[in-house]
């Protein structure tokens, strides 16, 4: 291959001969190979395939159109510079088949007038590959091969695609892999952006609206090179593995959970494991991701009030939380008494202490507020009896607190 890459010696009055052509031939086809084996990712397999799907049901293999290009840089068109015919994938016992591509090494055919473009125009002969579609990877007087795809038969008698092998791709959406898929997490995504941005607005601040925002702006990335798949920008597979492995590790981390086979290379052989990543995000989307266990004291008629959930009554601890505009702002709780609403009025007429706050200066326990959020822990007694009772907490507004959020939260062990 490398002395074909030589420039042919041109002098001035040798004869011309058509060995000399072909040597000018090879060298140019020579020198695009390696321009393109320079690009960094590896460039052989299939560009195009389209099938009839309506026959594959049925068991026969009919190309409408491939493009590929082998291993050695040789660049395989139908219809353009090869013939093929169809196969039978229907043989006696057989439930799975592998398929290849087999370029012989047998003289060109010869064709004749079959690319003619214009009225009167010459006939040039032209040369075409043989090739020749088979089930065997061994095969006689073969150059190259390429594992074309692998079928499976259902039990009612179905052709169909095996997922557990793809050829190696050229382009992402140019060939019956992947498309469907694409076209069906293409969807989960606009359901699950929708449930980011949701969990977005329930966090307070901190490490986990931090995690939540760069989830969603993954998922933005994704859908958009998704969507220009789908718009034909076909995309070497190499690159939409990678942000499918992005997204997987981002969902992981808001997940709250390490992410599995996250180092694994891409296989250009068989980029199967696309289809993989792609179950796996499916999954991670449907599953149900449990918010932060807090809720918010909300103002109305100058009393911030909070209906308790059930889950409070098995808390091993409940704090008040207070979430200042600023992180150098001084709070200075002692003058708000927070009790159960029916009992509001009472503990301030006859002054009395209300629920008791104790000021936890760093909690013993992992948790993704921000350094904004001051932690109170509220004491049992009481005060918080009735609370429990009424499942209701509440205290009065004061000018102090003004762009201030309060809440109640809880923990469990």
């Amino acid at each position: 291959m490398n002395e074909s890459l030589a420039r042919i010696d041109w002098k001035m009055g040798q004869a011309l001969l058509p060995e000399h052509l072909i040597a000018q031939e090879e060298s140019l086809l020579a020198h695009n190979n390696f321009k393109f084996r320079m690009l960094g990712v590896p460039f052989y397999g299939i560009g195009s395939l389209k099938i009839i799907e309506s026959l594959l049901a049925e068991g026969i293999f009919s190309v409408r159109e491939i493009e590929a290009v082998t291993g050695s840089g040789t660049l395989l068109v139908y219809p353009g510079n090869i013939s093929i015919t169809p196969f039978n994938l229907n043989m006696p016992g057989t439930t799975k088949v592998s398929l290849y591509l087999h370029l012989l090494n047998a003289p060109a055919d010869s064709s004749t007038g079959a690319t003619a473009k214009t009225e009167g125009a010459a006939d040039i002969p032209r040369r075409f590959y043989k090739t020749v579609f088979s089930a065997d990877q061994d095969f006689p007087d073969v150059v190259e091969s390429l594992k074309i795809a692998e079928f499976v038969k259902s039990p009612d008698g179905i052709w169909q695609l095996s997922k557990d092998y793809v050829p190696p791709l050229l382009q992402v959406g140019t060939s019956p892999f992947f498309v469907q898929e694409i076209k069906t997490l293409s969807e989960s995504l606009i359901n699950f952006q929708y449930s980011l941005y949701m969990d977005s607005m329930s966090y307070l601040s901190g490490d986990s609206l931090t995690t939540v925002k760069q989830c969603l702006k993954r998922v933005y990335i994704v859908q958009r090179l998704l969507s220009n798949i789908l718009a034909d920008v076909h995309l070497h597979p190499y690159f939409l593995q990678e942000e499918l492995l992005k997204l997987y590790a981002e969902v992981c981390f808001y997940r709250e959970m390490a992410p599995e086979n996250i180092t694994d290379a891409y296989r250009h052989g068989n980029p199967a494991a696309i289809y993989k990543i792609i179950d796996i995000l499916e999954k991670q989307f449907q599953m149900a991701k449990s918010l932060p266990p807090y809720i918010p004291f909300t103002l109305a008629d100058n009393i911030y009030r909070v209906t308790l959930p059930e889950e409070v009554r098995k808390a091993s601890s409940v704090y008040f939380l207070v979430q200042k505009d600023q992180i150098t702002r001084s709070i200075v709780l002692s003058e708000v008494k927070l009790a159960s609403l029916s009992r509001l009025s009472s503990v301030h007429k006859l002054a009395l202490k209300g629920i008791p706050l104790k000021r936890v200066e760093h909690p013993q326990f992992r948790h993704a507020f921000g350094s904004e959020v001051e932690f109170y822990l509220i004491s049992e007694g009481e005060e918080w009896d009735y609370a429990l009772s009424e499942m209701c907490a509440a205290f009065y507004s004061r000018p102090e607190l003004a762009d201030i959020n309060f809440y109640i939260f809880w923990r469990i062990e």
